[in-house]
């Protein structure tokens, strides 16, 4: 991941916390994610976890104490690519429109299908 990333999780924690700051970035060789935890002033974690869950749908987010300082940190897993990709996949399948818009393109495809078949009939005729 690169270092471009970091830098827009820690944009995004600070738009909600100025003095929020990336305490520690990790590797995770289970999975190869990505660990990013934020230190921000006292009792800002859980606010700031909420709004970094509503900008990285993808990212598991979370809050947790540091047992070294005592306080509490926003935590912020960014999972490899492909788990993203299953991710994304889960959240399109699961969406409000996705019902409706797929009865749509089903019926959409065969409106197409029955007009090809009548213009092929149409076509022989002559």
């Amino acid at each position: 991941m690169s270092t471009g990333l970091y830098h827009r999780i820690l944009a995004k924690a600070q738009e909600f916390d100025a003095n929020a700051r990336i305490s520690k970035v990790s590797r995770r060789d289970t999975d190869d994610g990505v660990l990013v935890r934020l230190t921000t002033d006292e009792g800002q974690a859980a606010g700031l976890a909420q709004a970094l869950r509503r900008c990285l749908p993808l990212a598991s987010v979370s809050t947790v104490e540091n047992r070294l300082s005592g306080r509490t940190e926003a935590q912020v897993l960014l999972p490899d690519d492909a788990e993203q990709v299953q991710i994304a996949k889960s959240l399109a399948t699961h969406g409000a429109w996705q019902h409706p818009l797929r009865l749509t393109a089903n019926l959409l495809m065969a409106v197409l299908g029955a007009v090809c078949v009548y213009q092929a009939i149409e076509i022989t005729r002559d």
